[in-house]
């Protein structure tokens, strides 16, 4: 069998027994065995589902609308127009506005924002 070893040994205890061998595989690496048949039969129903899903919404006529860029892409997209994510915490109210004026900015609300904060802030030159 390919990739079986034997391992004998000489040394018994009793005399009259003659030497063991013991098979054994060696282990796989980790590329051999990266994924489980279970996740690879998984990750084929999910993406079956989502082929269905997607010819279903064109059969039915409706646009699936531009190819989405995953977020890989994304995130290299906006480091090259020199954007960085920036999280902070706002009171409910004003996020409930923010929202409501968002779909109407042509920037949508990374644009809005950028919009009223520099409207916000004081100019550059006066600041430092």
């Amino acid at each position: 069998m390919p990739g079986v070893r034997a391992l004998c040994s000489t040394r018994n205890t009793k005399r009259d027994l003659p030497p063991t061998c013991v098979q054994y595989r060696p282990r796989q690496t980790l590329a051999e065995h990266a994924v489980k048949k279970t996740d690879l039969e998984k990750n084929k129903a999910l993406k079956l589902a989502n082929s269905l899903k997607l010819s279903a919404a064109l059969r039915a006529g409706r646009d699936t609308g531009p190819a989405k860029v995953d977020r890989r892409e994304q995130r290299r997209l906006d480091q090259e127009q020199g954007l960085v994510p920036f999280a902070c915490k706002l009171d409910a109210e004003l996020v409930k506005r923010l929202q409501a004026l968002a779909p109407a900015h042509a920037g949508g609300m990374s644009g809005l924002l950028k919009e009223a904060l520099e409207r916000g802030l004081p100019a550059q030159d006066a600041a430092g």
